[in-house]
């Protein structure tokens, strides 16, 4: 009898046992599978963020596009490309935010890095640039550049090639512009299959600047002699779609003289000194025709801080302002 108590006393033992092993077993399950659940909504909203003003998935043809080019570029090697930009000292904050979140999303490569041209007085306001230490290794700083205004993100970038005798592709972005993947390795494939070219995303025509402008230039290319193949157009490249230049062929006292005609009236106008330039200089420039008209305008996207006062298309009319400096320039070229 006591035998059997004493079985009798184990198999409820054992009974007792089975329902709470089996309790804690799907509580635990219960609770790996809410942690699976509770963390997607964080994680689709932190790609959500991650992921906002990038064109290229809001348009899966784009997306297909820019993944081709991708692919088809490789890797960059290193010491080939890099990227240039200027800023104010009131933007060179945010300039830091989006540059890191370039390099997160990927827009700029891992063997790429950004360099930021940046004064130590900002002419235009007379304001000093903080001395801060880069947030990235990708991220270099260049401090003591000169003030060249916008044209400081390319100038700033051929000097310091200069100095260190090294020769690179540089692509000049603008410091309130979010830009999708693919469009550095975009003007990687265009420089492999054009050779010494500049490469633009957007390509308007001189010609609207008036005939006089475009005499005045196109006069001046003829008594230059070619520094490359290519036909020159009259094509104008506009630095915020970002622009590819090989620096070796970049002529920086040039680029200055156009800045200053006029007691520097065209100081602020980087496009049409640039453009200028390379007419002048009979460099050829090539549009980056990978994507439809759609998907290049996708590509980018200009930040709210982009329309604040201090933005340049706020403070001057770029088209009269554009036809200004060509009439100073006729007027040099006719004296």
């Amino acid at each position: 009898m006591a035998a059997a108590m004493h079985c009798g006393q184990t198999s409820v033992f054992k009974i007792k046992k089975k329902p709470a092993a089996i309790a804690i077993f799907a509580i635990a399950i219960f609770a790996i599978i809410a942690m699976v659940f509770l963390r997607k909504p964080a994680i689709k909203s932190t790609r959500n963020k991650q992921l906002f003003g990038i064109p290229e998935f809001r348009n899966s043809g784009c997306a297909d596009a820019i993944r081709s080019t991708i692919d088809r570029a490789g890797i960059i090697p290193n010491h080939t490309v890099i990227i240039s930009v200027t800023t104010s000292p009131s933007r060179l904050d945010n300039l830091l935010k989006t540059t890191k979140y370039h390099i997160d999303i990927g827009t700029i490569p891992a063997s790429v890095n950004l360099h930021i041209q940046i004064p130590w007085i900002f002419e235009r306001t007379g304001e000093k640039f903080p001395i801060i230490i880069s947030p990235h290794p990708q991220i270099l700083l260049h401090y003591g550049v000169v003030d060249d205004g916008p044209a400081t993100k390319l100038l700033g970038a051929i000097e310091y090639l200069q100095r260190t005798n090294k020769t690179r592709i540089v692509i000049t972005v603008d410091d309130d512009t979010i830009y999708s993947r693919g469009l550095v390795e975009a003007h990687w494939l265009s420089f492999r299959s054009n050779g010494y070219s500049v490469s633009t995303v957007t390509r308007p025509s001189i010609d609207f600047m008036g005939p006089k402008c475009v005499r005045a230039i196109r006069e001046s290319a003829v008594r230059n002699v070619a520094k490359t193949s290519d036909t020159v157009d009259g094509s104008f490249v506009e630095g915020f779609t970002t622009v590819a230049y090989p620096s070796h062929l970049i002529d920086v006292i040039d680029i200055r003289r156009l800045l200053s005609y006029g007691e520097k009236a065209c100081y602020k106008s980087d496009d049409w000194a640039i453009s200028a330039s390379l007419i002048q200089n009979r460099i050829g420039i090539v549009w980056l025709n990978i994507y439809d008209h759609t998907c290049t305008s996708s590509m980018l996207k200009q930040l709210d801080y982009g329309f604040l006062k201090d933005a340049l298309h706020k403070q001057q009319d770029h088209v009269n302002t554009y036809e200004r400096c060509c009439f100073l320039a006729y007027k040099e070229i006719t004296k």
